[in-house]
């Protein structure tokens, strides 16, 4: 179930949206399925026509004055005031949410539907149960949505009807992702991920529509984020890759100032840097025409100057292997990836650790591949990876131990190596590489699946899928390779992520923590 929430100010405007036909004629008999009065049929307007918005005037109206009645009482405005004006805000009173099911799981009834508002309005502290001064809200279910779902929206008025005054609902993002976890548990509907506050910071709407008209006007954004992208997430790609391949500040800005990203420095009272912020060129204010800048920590927590530098500095201690033949830094390189999904798979060490050095390696394994198509591939299966080594704050992170050194240890031997062809020796060493690490990113899916960190789960499987294509074009034309990358699949296959399976113990020697074979999802 798939829940979004925004505020504004405008609470006749939205139930005039929501009861009519939408901006693009897509809703279809609206009806106020649950409401602050216990009785949502008492505020449905009738019908005075064949249409499905024709509603009696009067009695539309009359909603849309019962809904608004407190912020009206309160004499709020329903525009967003301006800086300086009395009143002034970021927040808005009008509190909209939208519930949905994917089109594969069907329809709910306006009873369950009711049921499910309700629980969201206690649970959020808008409209406790047993509360007759809680806050005024009703739900409004359509017909399924363009793409099939069904669905429903909340609007409610964030001002308390016994004082008058505005309420301030406490993190009610991830309340309401709680309640949509345990609706899907009540219901046997696909389970969808806790909002635990491990996602990279998301490009706006209007970020990624700004991509979409560069990349028609022929703009890709930069050489090393993946094309047509929004400037801030092709910048958390770039600036991920760049810091994974330096061994220090020095080296990290001067890189990322050679493939033209703007760079700024902050320096504190010494004179030393203490943050960074960058920008593509050609991602520009509309009002301004300067480029817009981003700081590390908004692009990603671990990208901050102070988290980097701490990298640096750990990795300036690891004992890196002298870098030699590139087919041996990478069969090398292949034995440190398959000796950390064995430590995963039998949690000998803390998968944590290893989940969190594994993006960097794909990172530096992509810019120093050769091939754009077969480099393409393995950034996507860094960039896919990227979810699943971002654990949630409230999982403790122990110390490296010693796969995640060693992993972390060849992202700077590989960093050293120039230019990895698609030849001879060379091929099967990668090909190699890319077999092991199909079942490392396996192996870590499945961790994150019996932890029921579904979005975790599928990051990695996502990156999984990535690394086999390269397999599959690097092994062609190898004779003799001394695994298929069939083979390697049906190695992990018990490892696969299956949706909905209890873990159990194996009657072989597979961990506890395993799911069971069966029903498995291939790669």
């Amino acid at each position: 179930m798939i829940d979004k929430i925004v505020k504004g100010w405008d609470a006749k405007g939205l139930v005039r949206y929501l009861m009519g036909r939408g901006d693009h004629n897509e809703h279809t008999r609206p009806t106020v399925i649950g409401a602050w009065q216990s009785d949502p049929g008492a505020l449905q307007p009738d019908l005075v026509g064949p249409g499905d918005f024709d509603f009696d005037p009067a009695e539309f109206t009359a909603l849309l004055d019962h809904v608004n009645a407190t912020a009206e009482a309160a004499e709020l405005p329903r525009r967003q005031p301006q800086t300086g004006e009395p009143g002034y805000t970021k927040h808005g009173y009008v509190w909209h949410c939208s519930l949905s099911l994917s089109a594969e799981e069907g329809k709910l009834s306006h009873a369950q539907w009711n049921e499910i508002a309700r629980d969201v309005m206690d649970r959020t502290g808008i409209a406790p149960e047993g509360d007759a001064g809680g806050c005024r809200w009703i739900a409004v279910h359509h017909g399924q949505s363009t793409e099939g779902n069904d669905h429903i929206h909340i609007a409610a008025v964030l001002v308390r009807q016994d004082t008058g005054r505005r309420f301030h609902p406490k993190n009610d993002f991830g309340v309401t992702r709680t309640v949509m976890r345990d609706w899907e548990d009540r219901l046997g509907l696909q389970a969808t991920a806790i909002n635990d506050g491990s996602a990279a910071p998301a490009a706006s709407r209007g970020e990624i529509e700004k991509a979409a008209t560069r990349m028609r006007q022929g703009y890709e954004g930069l050489s090393r984020g993946e094309a047509g992208k929004a400037a801030k997430i092709q910048l958390r790609q770039v600036v991920t890759e760049t810091a994974a391949m330096s061994a220090d500040s020095e080296q990290f800005l001067s890189e990322l100032r050679s493939q033209g990203v703007l760079v700024h420095l902050h320096r504190n009272d010494d004179g030393k840097i203490d943050g960074y912020a960058v920008a593509d060129p050609e991602d520009r204010d509309a009002k301004t025409g300067r480029p817009i800048f981003f700081g590390g920590r908004k692009l990603a927590p671990e990208l901050s100057w102070v988290k980097l530098s701490a990298r640096w500095s750990g990795d300036a201690a690891l004992a890196v292997p002298e870098t030699g033949r590139t087919h041996e830094v990478l069969s090398s390189i292949a034995g440190v990836v398959r000796g950390s999904a064995v430590a995963v798979r039998g949690r000998t060490e803390s998968p944590v650790a290893v989940a969190k050095s594994v993006q960097p390696l794909l990172a530096v394994w992509a810019r120093v591949a050769d091939g754009a198509e077969r480099r393409g591939e393995l950034s996507r299966a860094a960039w896919s990876f990227d979810r699943a080594g971002r654990l949630p704050k409230s999982l403790e992170s122990p110390p490296a131990g010693e796969m995640a050194r060693a992993l972390r240890a060849s992202t700077r031997q590989l960093s050293r190596v120039g230019l990895v062809s698609g030849r001879g020796m060379t091929r099967d060493a990668g090909l190699e590489l890319a077999l092991a690490f199909s079942e490392l990113l396996l192996e870590i899916a499945a961790w994150h699946e019996v932890s029921k960190r579904s979005h975790h789960c599928a990051a990695a499987t996502r990156s999984a899928r990535c690394v086999r294509r390269f397999a599959d074009e690097a092994g062609r034309g190898v004779s003799g390779a001394p695994r298929t990358t069939a083979a390697v699949v049906d190695g992990v296959r018990d490892r696969a992520p299956s949706r909905g399976r209890t873990p159990r113990a194996s009657a072989s020697s597979a961990p506890e923590w395993l799911p069971r074979r069966g029903g498995e999802r291939q790669l």
